[in-house]
C-alpha cells in the first residue's frame, strides 16, 4: 500500500532530521517504483508539503531544504477525548509506546490520485488533559492544548510582501488572471506600466511570484499573493458549513475553484482533524472537517475573504 511508502519516508526523515528536497525526490520517486505504482505520475513535491500540511516538517523552497519537526501531542477540538500525534516519528517512540501499553489509533486517507498519499494518522484516546502532559513528559514530547487554535496568532497575512527587482525584459513572464479557476496568462515584462495585480517569472527553471502596487514590485508568497488577488477583486472562495447539533461552533471549511490555501493556513485546519482535506466530485473544491467557527473565521479574515458561512440542510 502506498501510504506505507510515506510511514517508511516520514522514519527516515525523522532520524536524519533535514535535508534537501532533491534527495527527497529521488527516495520518494524510486520506492514509488519498487511498490509497482510507476504507472502512476508521482508526485513527490505534493507528498511532501502533503508532511508538512500535517505538521511533521517545515520546508523552505528558497533553499530546497527540509527539516523534520519536533514530536508533539495536541488535542482536536471537538473530538469527545482524541488527541494526535505529530511532528519526527522515529521508531523508537513508536516501540516504547506499545512497551508502555500505550494505546493508539490508526487511520490514515487516501487520496484522489493514489500517488499522493499521506503517512498514518497516529490517535491517541484520552479522558484528561493530564494523561496527555503524563505521556509528553514519559516521551520528551511537547504537548499542545490546540495546536489548529495555537497557530492562529502566527498565520501570515495577505500584507505579507517584501521589496523585489522588477522582472527581467527576456524573461518568462505571466499575470494572474480568474474567473471560475486561477490561469496564468503570458505578459510583456517590457510593458513599462503594468497594472496592479499579481505575477510570475520564471528563473533558472523556477517561478518566483510578484505582486505590482504602489508603482512597486513586491515579493510574494504564491498563495498568499493570489489571496491578496483575490480581495483586490473582491472575489470569495472559502466557504463553512455550519454542522447540524453543534450549536454553529464547528463545521466543515470548504475551498472551491482549484484555490489552494497557504501551507501555515492548511495545517492549522488540518490539526481539527489531524487528516489532510478530501476532495468533491467538484472539481477543484475541498473539504477540511471539523473546523471551529472561530479557526474558520480568522483563518478567512488573514487572507482578506468573506467567509460564506451555510448552514446544512
Amino acid at each position: 500500500m502506498m501510504y506505507k511508502i510515506s510511514d517508511t519516508l516520514l522514519s527516515w526523515m525523522s532520524e536524519i532530521e533535514t535535508g534537501t528536497i532533491a534527495n527527497f525526490r529521488r527516495r520518494a520517486t524510486w520506492m514509488a517504483k519498487t511498490a509497482n505504482e510507476s504507472k502512476h505520475a508521482v508526485n513527490p513535491n505534493k507528498w511532501l508539503r502533503n508532511l508538512s500540511v500535517l505538521g511533521h516538517c517545515e520546508i523552505d523552497w528558497r533553499t530546497s531544504r527540509w527539516e523534520i519537526a519536533d514530536a508533539g501531542i495536541t488535542k482536536l477540538p471537538f473530538s469527545d477525548g482524541l488527541a494526535i500525534l505529530y511532528g519526527a516519528r522515529r521508531r523508537q517512540l513508536l516501540d516504547a509506546f506499545d512497551g508502555a501499553g500505550i494505546y493508539t489509533e490508526q487511520t490514515h486517507r487516501v487520496l484522489e490520485d493514489s500517488m499522493e498519499l499521506s503517512p498514518t494518522t497516529i490517535y491517541l484516546p484520552y479522558s484528561t488533559d493530564q494523561e496527555l502532559v503524563d505521556v509528553a513528559n514519559e516521551f520528551g514530547l511537547h504537548y499542545c492544548s490546540s495546536a489548529a487554535e495555537e497557530l492562529l496568532d502566527k498565520l501570515p497575512i495577505i500584507e505579507t510582501l517584501e521589496p523585489a527587482a522588477p522582472p527581467a525584459a527576456d524573461s518568462v513572464f505571466e499575470q494572474f488572471r480568474f474567473t471560475d479557476s486561477v490561469r496564468w496568462c503570458q505578459y510583456s515584462a517590457n510593458n513599462s506600466s503594468p497594472e496592479k495585480g499579481l505575477y510570475r517569472e520564471q528563473l533558472y527553471g523556477r517561478w518566483r511570484y510578484l505582486a505590482y502596487r504602489a508603482n512597486r514590485w513586491w515579493a510574494v508568497d504564491r498563495d498568499l499573493g493570489i489571496f491578496w488577488m483575490l480581495s483586490v477583486l473582491n472575489r470569495s472562495v472559502l466557504q463553512f458549513n455550519v454542522q447540524r447539533g453543534r450549536n454553529g461552533m464547528v463545521g466543515t471549511l470548504i475551498t472551491k475553484h482549484g484555490v489552494s490555501l497557504p501551507v501555515e493556513h492548511e495545517r492549522s485546519l488540518a490539526f481539527c482533524s489531524g487528516l489532510l482535506p478530501r476532495s468533491t466530485r467538484v472539481p477543484g473544491t475541498m473539504l477540511f472537517e471539523n473546523v471551529p467557527r472561530r479557526v474558520a473565521e480568522i483563518l478567512a479574515e488573514c487572507l482578506g475573504q468573506n467567509l460564506q458561512v451555510r448552514e446544512q440542510s
